[in-house]
């Protein structure tokens, strides 16, 4: 056992200062904490001011659409729709928005929107491009292959017809309603299918009707009425109209029905109203 006489004055002297060495610690303690909320108070007072900053800075308020890539027909759609835009701050403005507020244009497929420093945005888009002309209704209008109706005037150049006998309606964004999504969907897969199936038979094609019966193609010459339905089995109804065709010799009004499985029926022309 150690005795206490045999201890160090420098020992002694580390016990009898205890107390001032807790002291010193606890200052060491105090002043990094202060130090450290010091630091978060200044980060946060410069954060603030660099944001005051920036929300009435007028270097960055928006100023100008860049439209090189928007097709002139819908350049005017877009800056109405973006016209609100104009004068915030470019830095914190909500991009996603705009691009929602393009893509909203019926014409537009798909839109890309971003900043260009310090007052700029650009702007370019995917139109939906003219896949038929469909006649309802007593009007025209050009017409997407994803079933937007595109135009309000008659269209022009030379588009393959689609005739509705069916009533609908269209919103605001021009889309066909989902009563007539089917029937609309199986007219234009046979109008991308003919021209590969039968390119003598396509180039006779007057127009497609959608009606109750389904889909008809109508014909110039011979004035024949196909009455596919829809567009399932495409290539084995035709197969076996050409069959029956060759066979039967049918007349030049005659109708076609194809739409019973492994069956061709031939009628006279039905008594109907002309579309």
């Amino acid at each position: 056992m150690v005795n206490p006489r045999d201890r160090s004055p420098q020992f002694m002297r580390r016990v009898r200062n205890r107390p001032a060495l807790r002291r010193r610690s606890n200052l060491a303690v105090f002043m990094q904490l202060s130090l450290v909320s010091l630091g978060i108070a200044l980060g946060g007072a410069i954060g603030w001011l660099g944001s005051e900053y920036v929300s009435r800075n007028q270097t960055f308020r928006l100023a100008e659409f860049q439209l090189d890539e928007v097709p002139a027909e819908l350049q005017p759609a877009v800056e109405s729709v973006l016209s609100p835009a104009y004068g915030a701050n470019l830095l914190t403005f909500d991009l996603s928005w705009m691009q929602r507020q393009v893509g909203r244009i019926p014409a537009v497929k798909s839109a890309t929107v971003r900043r260009v420093l310090p007052d700029k945005v650009s702007v370019s888009v995917v139109p939906r491009t003219p896949f038929a002309r469909l006649d309802a209704m007593g009007w025209s209008r050009a017409i997407s292959r994803d079933g937007v109706i595109l135009s309000s005037a008659q269209p022009a150049g030379d588009l393959p017809v689609i005739r509705s006998a069916l009533p609908f309606d269209v919103g605001e964004d021009r889309q066909l309603p989902g009563s007539i999504t089917a029937e609309f969907e199986s007219a234009a897969t046979l109008l991308e299918w003919l021209p590969e199936a039968d390119r003598d038979l396509y180039a006779n094609v007057d127009h497609i009707r959608i009606e109750v019966r389904g889909v008809v193609v109508v014909l110039e010459q011979p004035q024949w009425e196909i009455v596919f339905g829809d567009s399932a089995q495409l290539d084995a109804r035709l197969r076996g109209m050409v069959d029956v065709v060759q066979a039967e010799h049918p007349g030049p009004t005659a109708s076609i029905d194809l739409r019973y499985a492994g069956q061709v029926v031939i009628n006279a022309p039905p008594d109907q109203q002309e579309y």
